[in-house]
């Protein structure tokens, strides 16, 4: 039996006025008919009448290219042809567009196919008209039923209005596979953390699990994102054990999700958590893979551990890593003393990398280096040249991780960076690294990705319009589609919106307009994607403290006198109770602080009325103040030398909960921190219905 070979013919068309093109097009690279590394390479490719010409940027009328759009291609104009010779398979499948940027300037493109034996005989022929509408055309053939085929022509003509305007012939081989992700309607989801935040999600109560799934569902989503933090699951790198309180959890969320008809996709390997951080950079961890075999050894037990766990439940589909949990370890990069990164190159195997990838006399050449020896070279500071290489390190880890760990957790995916980072080549240009080396997400059956409003723009502040932002959408992944064996994509986190202060000069959709866009936007979605995901569905604060809620009991908290934790059923919910003289103190380490600020707000929660003097401190900040009805209290705080925290009663005794320190709201415009409906819902519902029903 033979093999079953896919192969995608695209169809791209040649703008009239070519100046418009290059304004569209972002990169071109050149390729001749032999350019190396080409996905046609494991073919014998024969073309006819290859001349050059002015009339593309490829500046031939057949051969092979790459661009962003399309990727590694074979191109072709009206009156050429080219031969795909001494065919081993049993099957060809062809995939046929007119190319998104031209397809408005088309009136169709012909193409005929013929079926040949080894000597050229023309056994069978067919013959096509491609409209002009962007949107795929499926074609398959079985080889078998001409006899003795071996050989496929492809041949490019004007179609059936004659007219060649716009008329060019991409055909590429169709490396993608079956799927089973988004095959039960397209995947709609919310990253899910209660009423907190991810950060200290898991030490908080799980009370409100059926009320809130009830609420998502009639949003329209379908599904939930949880991330499920490493350290917190398991906290000890001395010997492998785990929390069963957070496990524990898990089956509450899988469960009253089933029960509500959600499924459940997973973020494995998220960085950040307060569980026992009082002494450890996380981020350590993430580099210590690299560096320490037992790491790694007890990374891959984690994502088995959890794998297994999750693997119980019938609403459980699939887990993904990110980047951005691994990207802290180019903190290395950042170090001034160059004797230091000698240490971590050595470390973590980049010399080791460089000497199996590129030599050093290649490496020295590329760079601009003067190494004497693989010995001495450092990890690079992100000002140099040799940046390039490093992220093509991190890159090929970054895979050979993934692959590991699908060994232990069937098709987990990879959220990958769809953002250029910016390098400086040894001439001083400056240029842009891509990451489409991980877009395959190596044996998992779909990629998972971040996409935000700011990609593909200049990022200077500026306002931009919904068709703008619906463009540069559409460009963006429809790159991803070209460059990831056109897997299906699950963009599970599709930032519409983003008020982090760091990125605030970030291009933004203009306040009338964000409305507009997500109820434009699904046309784009159902073309390129099988699934999103809403990151911040109701607004969180940056909470500092871990088990705000008590529900850990005093887990986390030092008590002064004898306060006490306890769940009563005169209010449902687990709270602290303090008597005169009693207090809780818990230590903050400054890794808490996500988002420095001159202020901090510290909120809590009254739950009856009483009448007391409450003494709140943090750092070497002290202030008192008077409660008596029950409800929320605020107190600004300054920033001072310490975040370390203390609530005391002076006089009296109350029921406190809900403990917030906080210095930064993050906005997602749905429902804000106390579930009120914001601005943007109503439209994210009718998003959700469109694509409902398409899908």
């Amino acid at each position: 039996m033979k093999k079953k070979v896919y192969i995608a013919i695209i169809v791209i068309t040649t703008l009239v006025a070519m100046a418009a093109y290059f304004a569209v097009i972002k990169k071109v690279k050149i390729g001749s008919v032999e350019s190396a590394g080409n996905v046609w390479d494991k073919y014998e490719i024969v073309f006819d009448k290859r001349n050059k010409t002015k009339d593309n940027p490829w500046g031939y009328t057949v051969g092979k290219i790459d661009d962003e759009v399309c990727g590694e291609s074979i191109l072709l104009t009206p009156n050429t042809s080219f031969t795909i010779k001494n065919i081993k398979e049993d099957e060809i499948a062809l995939k046929v567009k007119i190319h998104p940027w031209v397809s408005d300037k088309s009136d169709g493109i012909g193409i005929d196919v013929w079926f040949m034996n080894e000597t050229g005989e023309v056994l069978g022929k067919d013959t096509l008209d491609i409209d002009n509408s962007a949107k795929w055309h499926n074609i398959k053939y079985q080889l078998g039923k001409y006899d003795s085929a071996s050989q496929i022509k492809i041949l490019c003509n004007n179609g059936k209005n004659n007219d060649d305007v716009c008329d060019w012939l991409i055909v590429k081989p169709d490396t993608s596979f079956p799927s089973d992700f988004g095959t039960n309607g397209y995947v709609r989801s919310v990253t899910y953390y209660g009423n907190v935040w991810p950060i200290n999600f898991w030490n908080s109560e799980m009370e409100n699990l059926d009320q809130d799934f009830k609420q998502i569902v009639d949003d329209g989503f379908n599904s939930i994102i949880i991330c499920i933090p490493w350290k917190e699951f398991q906290p000890n790198m001395d010997s492998i054990e785990y929390n069963d309180y957070a496990f524990a959890n898990l089956n509450k969320i899988m469960e009253a999700a089933n029960k509500n008809n959600l499924d459940v996709y997973t973020r494995i390997g998220y960085t950040w958590d307060y569980y026992n951080d009082s002494n450890e950079y996380i981020t350590e961890r993430y580099l210590d893979i690299l560096r320490k075999a037992d790491t790694k050894d007890k990374w891959l037990d984690y994502c088995k551990s959890v794998y297994e766990e999750l693997s119980k439940y019938t609403n459980f589909k699939d887990g993904f890593l990110t980047w951005e949990d691994f990207w802290g370890c180019l903190a290395i990069c950042d170090a001034e003393d160059e004797k230091k990164r000698v240490k971590y190159a050595y470390e973590i195997g980049y010399q080791k990398w460089i000497e199996q990838n590129y030599g050093l006399d290649k490496y020295n050449d590329s760079f601009a280096c003067g190494y004497e020896t693989v010995e001495a070279v450092p990890v690079p500071n992100r000002t140099e040249p040799a940046m390039e290489a490093f992220y093509n390190f991190y890159d090929s880890y970054i895979n050979e991780l993934l692959l590991e760990t699908q060994s232990v957790f069937p098709n987990i995916s990879l959220e990958v960076r769809m953002d250029a980072d910016l390098i400086t080549d040894k001439d001083g240009e400056n240029k842009l690294y891509d990451h489409s080396d991980t877009y395959t997400c190596e044996t998992s059956d779909y990629t998972a990705t971040m996409y935000g409003i700011p990609m593909g723009f200049e990022n200077k502040g500026e306002k931009v319009t919904s068709d703008e932002a619906l463009n540069h959408t559409e460009y963006i992944l429809n790159n991803l589609l070209n460059k990831n064996s056109e897997k299906p994509v699950y963009v599970e986190q599709f930032l519409f919106m983003d008020n982090t202060p760091q990125f605030s000069y970030n291009a933004q959709i203009k306040e009338n307009e964000v409305g507009k866009y997500l109820e434009d936007v699904s046309d784009v979605l159902l073309e390129y994607t099988k699934g999103y995901g809403i990151w911040t569905y109701r607004d969180y604060k940056n909470n500092m403290f871990y088990n705000s809620q008590f529900a850990r009991g005093d887990a986390g908290w030092k008590l002064i006198g004898a306060p006490s934790m306890k769940k009563e059923d005169a209010f449902g919910t687990w709270a602290c109770y303090l008597q005169e003289n009693d207090g809780i103190a818990q230590e903050i380490p400054p890794v808490r602080n996500h988002f420095p600020k001159e202020d901090y707000i510290f909120e809590f929660d009254v739950l009856e009325k009483c009448e007391a003097e409450i003494n709140i401190k943090m750092g070497n900040e002290s202030k008192s103040i008077s409660v008596s009805d029950k409800g929320t209290y605020s107190v600004s705080l300054p920033a001072n030398d310490s975040f370390d925290f203390e609530i005391s009663v002076i006089k009296g005794a109350t029921i406190i909960d809900n403990m917030c320190l906080y210095s930064f709201i993050q906005e997602g415009h749905l429902y804000d921190s106390d579930d009120i409906e914001q601005e943007h819902i109503d439209s994210i519902r009718i998003l959700n219905e469109e694509l409902k029903n398409a899908g």
